[in-house]
């Protein structure tokens, strides 16, 4: 998603997130990722504290994609109709 631009480091991508120097669809789908991802991982954090058994890393990357690719068909859908 961020091609060359991809960093490890949380303060880059956290200025990335801020900056808007980007297409508008790229800003939201990256804003949109992060938010999904923030979730995914207090999500986990949550269930672990509560007694749930704990989810492999392969399955919180699949519903991260998950969520992402649901919000994006309905945003092409919502797009195509206007």
């Amino acid at each position: 998603m961020l091609g060359p631009r991809y960093s490890c480091d949380w303060s880059t991508l956290l200025q990335m997130l801020v900056d808007g120097g980007q297409d508008k669809i790229d800003i939201f789908l990256l804003c949109y990722t992060f938010q999904i991802t923030v979730y995914s991982v207090w999500r986990e954090r949550n269930g672990r504290r509560h007694g749930e058994k704990p989810q492999t890393g392969d399955s919180q990357r699949r519903y991260i994609d998950k969520y992402v690719r649901n919000r994006i068909s309905t945003t092409q859908m919502v797009g195509g109709k206007g």
